[in-house]
This record gives C-alpha cells, structure tokens and sequence, in this order.
C-alpha cells in the first residue's frame, strides 16, 4: 500500500550533481515482488559513467530493494521501442502500440510490423501495421495487478528483429454490478470489497479492512474490523446498492472472532451514508471468544420496490481485538408465513410459566387467513410432544414445574395449516435464569459456601458505581480493586429464619487477602431487605485485614426480635489496593447467654520490639453485658487472652486496663481475648500482632550538604525504626552500611559500617583535582537477610572548572564533564540525552560542526534537570551563561537553574522563544549575584518537554564566562577552513597552528596532528570520519 518513487539515472561522477541523464523513473510503485525493468538509452560521448538509484518517495514508507543490475550494449539495427498504453475498464484491457518508424541508428524501417502483446511475460495477441502507426486492440485479463508488455519485430535486411520490450503496470477488476440483485452471495473476494463503502465515523485508526488470513478456521477470505485500544467502534462496512421488489428477505452473514467478545449491529439506508443508514437498524449481533464462525440473520421487510444499501457497522467496545464478517447474504423468502412468534418467561423458583404470543399477521403486517395457529414449545433440548395452539394474537401459558437453579433455554416455533401443508415460522428463542422461590428462607445453623454455584442465589449492587465490584470465583467471592475510588460494594444473600433470642448468634467467615502487603475491609450487616438502606445491625467488623492465608473471621451478636433477616456483606477496601476473597460463611447458635459480658475494648497488642517472639496485650476489661446493660462493678471477670502458641488469663473488674504477655510465632498472629463472668464466656474480640524481626525499612535522607571545598559530602537520614512489613527492628541493634554505586561495574561497594544517622564522605587526595560524579548509598541492616533497600545521595565532587567555559560537542564528545542528569519522574518515564547529529533528528536542524547534546521522549510528557559540569566563580563580580538551543514549533521548554549547596535547583531565568523563526539561537542570562565569587557553581537546564515525543532537545553549544568572554561568539567558526575528501585520505587548508583531529565512525582519534602549514594532507584508509578543526568540523567519506 505504500507507493514509492525512484529514477535510475546515469553521471560521470559519484554525486548527484553530477548527473546528466535520467535513464527510466517510476512513480507510485506498489510490487511487493520482484519484476524485471528495462530501459533503453543512447550514449552521445564515450566515457567512464556511474549508475545512480535516486529514491525521491514521499516521507515515511518502508523499503525497496533493487538486484541484478545488467548493462549490455545491443544492435542499433533493432526497432526502436515502441510506445504503449494500457488502460483498464473492469476486465477489459485497451492496449493501443505506437509502431516505431526507425531502427535504433535512424534507419527508416519498411514493411510490415507486428506488435508483440504480452501479459505478465507470455505472449497473447500480435497486432499488425505499417511503421509510424498506431494499432489497438482490448484483451482481458483476470482480477489483480498485471504487466502489459509490447516489443516489435520487424525484417531488416532479411533478418527478424525485436525491438527491446516496454511495459506498463495495470490493476484489473471484477465490476460492481448496479445495482445488485437477489439472491445476493458475496464472500468476499477483494474485488467485491473494493465495490463497498468504508466509513470510519469515529475517524480513529482502526476500520474495516479485506482480510484473507489470521482468522478463524478454515481460512478463507473475509472483512476484518481491528478494534482500537482508546474508541469504541463506530465503523461502517456499506455493501453496494440492491434492488428490492416488495417482500420479505434475510440477511445473513458468518460472524468471527478471536480474542475478545466483539458485536456489529445491521442497518439499512437509501444512501451509503451514516445520516440515511441509522434511520433504520434492523438487527444487534454479539458473539463470545470461540475462535469459530457463527451463522447469524434477520429478516427485512420491504412495501415497496426499491434501491437498498445493506451496512454492517461494528460496535465492539474499545481495547478488543478483531471481529470478522464472511459470506454476506440477501434472499428473498416466502413473504405469507406468519410473522415470529413472542416468548416470555415469568417464574418464581422452580416454578411458572412460558408465555406463548401466537402471531396474528404474515410477514408483510397482513391478517393471518386462518383461525387457529399452531406452536411447538422446547425446553432445554426437550420438544413437547403436543403443539399448543390459539387463535391468531392470542397469549397461551405453558406451565413449567420442578426447574433446577441455573440458565434454561426456551423455544417456540409457530404454524399454520395450508393447503394440507404446515407453514412455520423461524424459531424465537429466549434464555432464562431459575432462582430461589420468593418465600424461600434458609433455616437455622446456616452453612453459605458462597462459591460460584451460589452467587446467583444473591443480589449484587455496585453502590459507587465505579464498575468495580464482587464477583464469582470457584470456591469464593472476590472483590479485586479500583485505582481511584475505595470499595463501597453489596452482595445480600436470600432470608434467613432466626428465632432464638435468649443467646448469642455467631456469624464466622473465612476471609483472606490477595497480598499481605493490602490491607483490605468489610462488613457483614443484618436487615430486612435487599438494600443498603435496611441494613440496621454491623454484625462483623474487619476494617483492616492483611493476611494472604484463609483465616475465620467470628463475632457472637444478639437478636432482640425473633424473624427473617437478610445478610448484607458490604466492601469497604481502600482505593487501589488489590483483593479480598471470601468463602464459607456460618450462622449458628451459641450456648452463651446475652447476659454474659461484651467485648474488652482498648485493644492494642504489641510485638516485642527487640524481636523477642511474644507479644504484649493492652485492654480494657468490658462495663456492660452483650445487650448493653451494665455489669456489677465489684464482681471480678476472667479474661483469656489466646495466641497461636499461648493461652494466657488475667482477671479484674469491670472497666480496669489489663496487660498480658503471650508466645508468638514469628509472623503475623491473631489474639483471641474473650471475656467471662458466672454466667458463661462473653463476645471474642480478635486483634493481631507481628513478632519477630522485620527487615528494616529504607532510610530516609533528610540531608545532603556539599562543603565549600567541594570535596565533601555531608548527609544525614531517620532512624529506622519500623520493618518492611511493618514489623519490628530492634532500633537499638540497627548498624548502617555506606555504599558507593560504580557505573562501569552497575554495582554498589562497601565503605563503612557505623550506627550514627550521618556521614561526611570525603575525596581522597588524588580524586580531588578533577571532577566525579559520586554516588553513596546508605543501607540499614539488622542481622534480618540481607537488610534494607539503599537510600542514595549523589553529588558532582573535586576541583571545579576555571571560567571560561565553552564546548560545542564536537567529536560527539563532552570537553567538560561530567555532565549529569536528573528529573522529577521515575526512571523508567525519564526522557533520553545523548550527543548526536541534530539533522537526524530534526532534518533542517544543520549545525556548524553536525554534533548536538539531543534530548527525547518516548511518552506524552518528560522532563530533564541536564546538570552541567562544577565551575569556580572565584574572584568574578559578573558571570554570563550562553545557549545555543533549536527552536521550532514543538521545541521543548528551557529554564536555568542552579542548584545548591542542599541539592535545591533554584530558578534563574526561562528562554523566552515567543516569536522567534525557527532556527539556531543564543539564549544569554546574566548570573544573579548570589553565584558570583563563589568557589563553586552548578548549572542546569531544566528542560520540560511540553509536546511530548513529537519534539526534540537540541542543544549545540554552550559557553560560560564574563560577559566580554561570552560576548565573543562560541559558535564562531572559521570561514576561510576547508575540510576536503580525496581518495585515500582528505586535504586540509585554512588550519595553520590549529589541532585537527580525525574520529572514526566509533568515536576513536585515528589521526591528530597541527600542521605549520596553510595547506595539509592526511592519508586515510577508506571509511567514513570527523574532521574537526578549531572551531569547524565535517563528515567525509574517503574512497
């Protein structure tokens, strides 16, 4: 699809410019498979010549590839080649050949000429005529892209002879019948694709496309829409117009998918336009993931002659995958048997009816001419044996009894009796799902596996609408997560009968996290309807559970009235955490009686912070009974606090703190404490605690100072205190290793161990004369694995630049480094920065030496702190900073900043590109004074790519100085230099005194020499190289 151009010319030198003739040019070429060109072409002057491919395609298509390139000198006693046009109408080709009148040396030819036609290679026809005529004749061809080829042969001398062969390219189609007429069968092929109408309404990149493979089996050919990941699909497939006579027909067509559930619905217009086409849908179509086809119609009724277009138009949802149509079908059919009939289904449980709408009309809206329609009912597969019957538009009930909890099938199919005949309708079908009977209750001890096979038997509400909410899993709920909104989500279960009021009910869940690292919440109420609004009694309340491990959830309650009461389990997990499940609920009756003691309140249970594996536990004895009442406040109670290893007991009176130390696994633990008085064992209240040593949290770095000298980095962090997990670290036994990271190795190294929350890393001696980008890390650790993750601190150390300052980049190499990077993203959304050539990225973005500091993004945002090399300010009052920076319309944003002392980047003053043409320019800012006479200073660009990946940083040079040193142009360059490519090696003028050096390709030096003379010459072995010289440089490529 993609059309490219090309010339083959011919020069007497290796450069365009030197080209002094076109020998052939083809545009808008399309073959994806090789073919033979020949050219003929006359030589008016010996000589050595060079073949030239000149490519001149349009701006982003793919690739072409040339081979077997031949050069032959052939007889000047041929014809010369005749001239050909092929013109396409359908089928049909008109191949009209201009006969030559000359040979090739001038000679006039005589006789009788045959014109040789040819398609793709064989010869099919020969025309003939005298020399100077043109002759013409149509041949036909199949569908598809074909060469037409003509040559001639003509007697010269007594001798045959041919003229070289010329060709044109055609494409030959099946024509599009207007209109079509019934029956209509398309498969389609390409041909009968091209003969539809396209529209891509939502003008996204994603419509209907031929397709003739990645489809369901068997493979044959077919239409393709291709979802797309942000539009739902609003795309139309338009077949061409047919004529319809008054009458009933069906449409029909194969219905494929692949990944996903796609959907397409049918419409039909006068015209193959959205406005006529959506004024009548006939039919909605959705099919699951089968990789299959599936065979879908309707029926369309048409009361009058008319011209119809048939359109397809695919709805699947965005982010799906690919919805395929085959085999598009129109026939008429019997237009007087009755219309569909109606099938409903109306059930309580197990139990109802099928409610039978006879048709009273055939399919044209006429009266039925009989008194009695006939229709056989199926259920589930089974047929019942008796029709039911009725007069025409009448309703009939077939009672159903004894259906199973599940998804049922029903169908009906009506008749009427003619002529001896029976007349059917199609089949109207219906699914339907049983649940339990409006007076079910479940009965007491109650057992809810709340599984897959029971999740109909509840009611669902998404309350904050987010689409977000419970579903069936094979042995449990599941609630997973939304990223913005907590959960706030319903499942009711049918009644349940409680009568007993005299003890303690006990509602027990097993409960567990999809990660412990999320903690997750719900409730469990009890009230007298299936919503949110009657749910008056929290029964169960799990605020915050962590573990990833079934556990039972339990809690005793009180009911004051006896009678049927709904259980409402209600979501309320934070915002973006990532899945609770449930399983196994339990409602049973206790032997606790409602005046033994409530719950101990004041929880608080607390690991042993050294590691030690027990835990303490704080609480509050309770001052009222389970309905409330107050308990005697000189009476003693008996509290039992549970761990998973031991069972301890304390007593006092009501309302008195307690504490008791329990054995722990290492680990999360749930304690038990259960309060009792003479009459028996109070509500259980639950709480856990983490024992044992955790890994240490990441330090925090409050502090990074760098000291005058810049040779010492001072930092300081928070003492660790709490674990990964949240558990316990043993603060006092906390040592803190200090890292430093070797980007060569991508590996950190061990400095020191010491237990202090600061550090001053120092430069050795002989690091301190030039400048390091240094980076350290501090790491806490606890004897616990491997310890903490590393809080890095990086900074820029050693002995900063003497002013001035310039680098253009030439060489692709940093003259002052290092230069650092930095951003306000995480690493994986920060842009990109190397030294390039700027045109490659930009094409008119040409600099003075071809090298720039570039900078991308591969995202719709990104941001760059370019941070440059450390200079001394020492002794100067005034200090200007210069920039050469691209702009053009999508260029990113440039403000100078520097940063601090503490590691603050501190704002200096943005580049104002407001109407500036695009191009090279110099942005000058004049330091505050703040970083003047000062024995260092750190410079960034804070670049801010607000147009995203379509825009690039271009950044050619740079100089820092006083202002009369920045005054001078750092982009200078020297005008009388010239950089001149010879074979084996380049010429050199204009560089006396100055340092050239010559890179290779990978950015080695292969050759650096500063010659005394004007004119210099240096030999180099063929390839491609930089010559730089002073302040100019230049690509050449040696032969």
């Amino acid at each position: 699809s993609d059309k490219e151009n090309f010339a083959i010319c011919l020069a007497t030198a290796p450069s365009s410019a030197s080209v002094t003739q076109v020998i052939t040019a083809k545009e808008d070429v399309t073959k994806t498979e090789y073919t033979t060109e020949t050219s003929t072409f006359d030589i008016a002057t010996a000589g050595d010549y060079h073949l030239a491919i000149h490519v001149y395609s349009p701006n982003g298509r793919w690739n072409m590839w040339w081979r077997n390139f031949r050069l032959t000198a052939i007889d000047d006693a041929l014809p010369q080649v005749p001239q050909l046009s092929a013109v396409a109408d359908g089928l049909d080709v008109t191949v009209t050949v201009t006969l030559p009148a000359k040979q090739i040396n001038g000679n006039a030819l005589s006789g009788s000429l045959n014109a040789n036609i040819s398609v793709d290679g064989e010869t099919v026809k020969t025309l003939n005529g005298a020399p100077g005529a043109t002759v013409s004749d149509v041949i036909t061809c199949t569908s598809g892209v074909h060469q037409i080829g003509a040559s001639v042969t003509a007697t010269v001398g007594g001798v045959e002879k041919t003229s070289e062969i010329v060709t044109a390219d055609i494409e030959t189609y099946r024509k599009c019948p207007d209109p079509m007429t019934v029956p209509v069968a398309l498969a389609p092929d390409y041909d009968e694709f091209t003969w539809a109408t396209v529209i891509n309404n939502n003008d996204d990149s994603s419509t209907w496309q031929f397709a003739n493979s990645g489809m369901p089996e068997p493979v044959t050919t077919a239409v393709r829409y291709s979802s797309s990941w942000a539009s739902d699909g609003d795309d139309y497939f338009v077949l061409p117009a047919t004529q319809f006579a008054a009458g009933a027909y069906e449409i029909s067509v194969e219905m494929g998918t692949k990944y996903h559930e796609e959907s397409f619905e049918i419409y039909v217009g006068g015209q193959p336009t959205v406005e006529s086409l959506t004024q009548n849908k006939i039919a909605s179509f959705s099919k699951n993931l089968n990789d299959s086809w599936e065979h879908v119609k309707t029926r369309l009724i048409v009361t009058e002659a008319t011209r119809l277009h048939v359109a397809f138009k695919a709805t699947s949802p965005s982010n799906q995958s690919y919805l395929y149509l085959r085999d598009f079908r129109i026939d008429a059919i019997d237009a007087s048997m009755p219309a569909m009939p109606g099938i409903e289904a109306e059930f309580d449980g197990g139990d109802g009816n099928l409610n039978i709408t006879l048709p009273a009309t055939d399919l044209m809206g006429n009266a039925l001419p009989v008194t009695t329609v006939y229709a056989t009912v199926t259920l589930d597969g089974n047929t019942a044996e008796t029709p039911v019957s009725g007069a025409p538009g009448t309703m009939v009930a077939v009672p159903c009894t004894g259906l199973a909890k599940g998804e049922h099938t029903a169908s009906v199919r009506a008749y009427i009796e003619r002529d001896g005949d029976k007349v059917y309708t199609e089949e109207a079908l219906t699914t339907f799902t049983v649940g339990l009977p409006s007076t079910f209750a479940y009965e007491m001890p109650v057992t809810l596996s709340l599984a897959e096979d029971m999740f109909a038997d509840m009611v669902l509400l998404d309350a904050n609408g987010d689409g977000t909410t419970w579903t069936a899993q094979p042995d449990a709920i599941k609630y997973g997560y939304n990223t913005s909104n907590g959960g706030d989500d319903w499942l009711f279960t049918a009644p349940v009968d409680i009568e007993q009021i005299d003890f303690l009910v006990n509602i027990a869940i097993e409960a567990k996290c999809h990660s412990s690292n999320y903690d997750e919440g719900f409730e469990i109420w009890l009230g007298s309807a299936q919503t949110p609004e009657t749910m008056t009694m929290k029964i169960l309340d799990v605020p915050a559970l962590k573990n990833s491990e079934y556990t039972t959830q339990s809690e005793d309650f009180m009911i004051s009235t006896p009678g049927r009461y709904i259980l409402g389990i209600h979501e309320i997990s934070g915002a973006n955490k990532y899945g609770l499940y449930l399983k196994n609920l339990q409602l049973t009756y206790t032997d606790k009686p409602n005046t033994t003691p409530g719950c101990a309140t004041d929880i608080v249970a607390q690991g042993n912070i050294t590691g030690a594996l027990d835990a303490t536990v704080t609480f509050t004895m309770p001052a009222t009974n389970v309905p409330g009442e107050p308990l005697d406040p000189d009476t003693q109670l008996t509290a039992t606090v549970t761990s998973p290893l031991e069972t301890q007991t304390v007593t006092g009176l009501p309302g008195t703190e307690q504490q008791v130390t329990v054995a722990c696994n290492e680990g999360e633990n749930q304690i038990k404490i259960v309060v009792a008085n003479a009459d028996g064992d109070g509500k259980a209240a639950y709480t856990t605690a983490r024992c044992g040593l955790d890994k240490p949290k990441t330090p925090v770095i409050t502090k990074a100072v760098v000291s005058d000298d810049n040779c010492t980095l001072h930092i300081e962090w928070e003492p660790v205190t709490q674990g990964q997990t949240g558990g316990n670290v043993n603060p006092d036994g906390i040592d803190y290793y200090l890292w430093e990271y070797d980007p060569d190795d991508e590996d950190w190294y061990q400095l020191d161990v010491f237990n202090t929350t600061s550090y001053d890393y120092t430069l050795s001696d002989d690091w301190k004369s030039s400048l390091s980008h240094i980076i350290v890390g501090v790491q806490a650790y606890n004897g616990r694995n491997s310890g903490s993750g590393i809080a890095p601190a990086e900074a820029v150390l050693g002995k900063p630049y003497d002013l001035m300052m310039a680098d253009d980049f030439a060489g692709f190499r940093f003259a002052y480094k290092p230069v650092t990077l930095s951003s306000t993203l995480q690493e994986e959304y920060r842009p990109e920065w190397g030294l390039g050539d700027p045109a490659s990225f930009v094409s008119t973005a040409v600099s003075a030496n071809g090298a720039a500091l570039v900078g991308r993004t591969t995202f719709n945002r990104g941001d760059s702190y370019v941070i440059m090399p450390k200079f001394s300010t020492a002794g100067m009052p005034e200090v200007d900073a210069r920039f050469s920076v691209y702009v053009y319309p999508v260029a990113p944003q440039y403000t100078l900043v520097y940063r601090d002392a503490e590691g603050r980047f501190n704002e200096i003053e943005s580049f104002n590109m407001t109407g500036i043409d695009a191009g090279w320019h110099d942005f000058t800012v004049h330091l505050p004074q703040e970083l003047t006479d000062k024995p260092w200073v750190e410079l960034a660009l804070f670049v801010n790519f607000v147009n995203g990946s379509t825009s690039h940083a271009l950044i050619d040079s740079y100089k820092i100085g006083s202002p009369t040193d920045v005054a001078i142009n750092a982009a200078e360059k020297d005008s009388n230099l010239e950089i001149i490519p010879v074979e084996g090696g380049v010429i050199v003028t204009g560089a006396a005194g100055k340092t050239v050096t010559v890179y290779s390709t990978d950015g080695r030096a292969v050759c650096v020499t500063t010659p005394s003379a004007d004119r210099t010459s240096i030999s180099l072995a063929p390839g491609i190289y930089l010559v730089a010289a002073g302040n100019s440089g230049k690509t050449v490529a040696v032969r």
